[in-house]
């Protein structure tokens, strides 16, 4: 009985092991997709967050930054609210309310400007992984067409003699299916 409890604890170590795993490599991916959107990556490290691979992750990420700036955005009016009251109450002459407006304000275009680059690389993001979707779209339709041309010439093969059409149409969809 004490080797089950052993062996159900040591598959639950693993699983959060793995979970923690996971949450990292997430972070870790995030935080590279932030890296680029500041432009702190080299143009290869850029073109393989951008690959059929990876553009889903990195959309997720983008969505992510972008959620995450826009809290922090709505929060800033809070931290306004508890920072005036609490300058009131410790008899602020204006001076440090100045201060604080002036690197709030300071924060905030910084903020705005962040925001406006991920979404910027957002939109490109959507654009790229709608060009995917749409190729593999293409190569499935592509697939089945050549597949109906296969189907066709194989149904002639002892009927009817072709056509030096049909014959160069059947040479022309095995040089493509070759290809894809």
């Amino acid at each position: 009985m004490t080797s089950r409890k052993l062996t159900s604890f040591s598959t639950e170590s693993k699983e959060q092991s793995m979970k923690a795993d996971f949450r990292q490599a997430n972070k870790d991916y995030s935080d590279k997709v932030a890296r680029n959107v500041r432009g702190l990556l080299s143009e290869q490290e850029k073109r393989e967050l951008f690959t059929e691979q990876n553009i889903e992750m990195t959309y997720t990420a983008l969505n992510g930054l972008k959620k995450d700036v826009e809290v922090q955005l709505s929060n800033q009016r809070a931290r306004w609210v508890k920072k005036r009251h609490e300058l009131n109450e410790m008899g602020d002459d204006g001076t440090e309310w100045i201060e604080f407006q002036a690197e709030e304000a300071d924060w905030r275009a910084r903020a705005i400007k962040f925001l406006s680059a991920v979404e910027a690389h957002l939109a490109t993001a959507k654009l790229i992984r709608k060009t995917h979707r749409t190729s593999t779209n293409n190569n499935d339709e592509l697939q089945e067409i050549l597949e109906s041309i296969f189907d066709h010439q194989e149904s002639m093969k002892d009927d009817i003699t072709p056509t030096d059409a049909d014959k160069q149409l059947w040479v022309r969809a095995q040089e493509i299916y070759e290809r894809i």
